[in-house]
Parts: structure tokens; sequence; C-alpha cells
């Protein structure tokens, strides 16, 4: 159930993030929303591959130095 929870949020936020650009690259007025959006979606996906780096090492690496 976990994996399907974590599936369901990445997708939704490829979702969002797709539709932020889709937004953002209409030729429409841009409103200072829009910024704001974009910069808190690129947080997010900055702390999520932040995140992943010592999880990555933790999971993959960690196990074959230990051996």
């Amino acid at each position: 159930m976990r994996l399907v929870l974590h599936t369901v949020h990445v997708l939704t936020d490829w979702i969002d993030t797709l539709v932020l650009a889709a937004l953002f690259f209409t030729p429409q007025k841009r409103s200072m929303r829009r910024f704001v959006d974009v910069s808190e979606s690129a947080l997010y996906w900055r702390f999520v591959w932040l995140t992943w780096l010592p999880l990555y090492a933790l999971i993959y690496w960690v196990p074959r130095w230990v051996e």
C-alpha cells in the first residue's frame, strides 16, 4: 500500500509540474502567483533529489560496503 501511495504522490506532482509549465508558457499575462508556484515546485523537486542522494547510498552502497 505504501508503494501505491508513493507512486500516486509522484504522479500527481509530475502532473502538477506539467500543468504549471503549460500555464507558464501560454501567451497570457503572467501573474506573480505563477512565479511563486513555479518556485515552490522547483524547491520541492530539489528537496526530493537531494533527499534521494543519501537514501540511495544507504540502500544500495552501504550494504555492499558492510559485507
